[in-house]
Order: C-alpha cells, then structure tokens, then sequence
C-alpha cells in the first residue's frame, strides 16, 4: 500500500503555503493499521468544489494505492466527514502537520 497526504489553505496569509507532501510505501502492519482507519464509504467521497474566492478553511488531498487500484480526493475541512478524521489525524501524526 502507497498513501500520499497534502494539507493546503488556510485562513490567513501566512497558513496559505502548501504543506509538504507526505508520500510513504507502508509496511505490512502499517498497512494494515490504514486499512482499518478507511471508512467503509472512502471509495464513495467526492471531492470538494475549490474555494470560489477569498480565505478558505484548510483541504486535504489523500491518495490511497492498495492491489492496484488508485483512490484520490480532496476535501475541504467543512466537507470532511466525521469517518474520516481517524485517517486524517494519522497521516497529520505521520506528515507532522
């Protein structure tokens, strides 16, 4: 399994930046440990609309590589749902973001 993660936006001027882009081939265990923190609706996420204009709240892009298949979405911090933030907090700990 491959998993990237991108947190972007901001409120202010100054969190505008990207951060850097975490990208990691995960051990088995690991892998695992991701797996259980997918919400069973992940492969169902549509992205969210980008910012019209004007500060926006912090998105998330993630993308998730696992048996040859490709998963990527960005979400906005209003639009992530509750079933994802166990997945988000991890790749936060894991990006140190």
């Amino acid at each position: 399994m491959k998993i990237e993660f991108q947190r972007f936006g901001g409120i202010a001027p100054g969190l505008t930046n990207r951060a850097v882009r975490y990208s990691a081939t995960l051990s088995g265990a690991e892998a695992e440990e991701v797996r259980q923190l997918l919400p069973p609706d992940f492969e169902s996420l549509v992205s969210s609309a980008a910012p019209r204009r004007g500060p926006d709240a912090f998105r998330y892009e993630i993308v998730v590589e696992d048996g040859g298949s490709e998963r990527r979405v960005t979400l906005s911090e209003t639009d992530l749902p509750d079933s994802m933030r166990p997945l988000l907090d991890w790749l936060r700990v894991k990006a140190r973001v």
